[in-house]
C-alpha cells in the first residue's frame, strides 16, 4: 500500500501558500509519466516533473530544494503508512 491510497487527502509537500496532497502528487506524477511515455509507470523522472509543476520555486531551489522536499514526502509516506498499519 501507498501513502496515496492509504491518504490520498493528507498533505506530502506544505509551505508557506501551498498544499500539495499524496493523491495530487500521484495523479500529477502518473500524468507526467504518460506524457513523457515512460513504460515502467512513475519514476523518478515523473516524480521530479510532478513536484517542479506543483510546488512553487521548487525549480529555482536547486538539487538541495528537490532532495530536502524528497526527504519530506519520505517522512510524511512513513507516517502515514505507519498510523494506517496501527488500525
Amino acid at each position: 500500500m501507498t501513502a496515496a491510497e492509504a491518504a490520498r487527502d493528507r498533505p506530502a509537500v506544505v509551505g508557506p501558500d501551498y498544499a500539495v496532497s499524496f493523491g495530487e502528487l500521484k495523479a500529477r506524477a502518473q500524468g507526467a509519466a504518460v506524457a513523457m511515455s515512460s513504460e515502467s509507470g512513475v519514476d523518478d523522472s515523473a516524480l521530479t516533473v510532478a513536484l517542479m509543476t506543483a510546488v512553487p520555486g521548487l525549480a529555482v531551489a536547486g538539487p538541495k530544494g528537490l532532495a530536502d522536499t524528497l526527504s519530506g514526502i519520505r517522512i510524511q509516506a512513513m507516517m502515514v503508512l505507519a498510523e494506517f498499519e496501527l488500525v
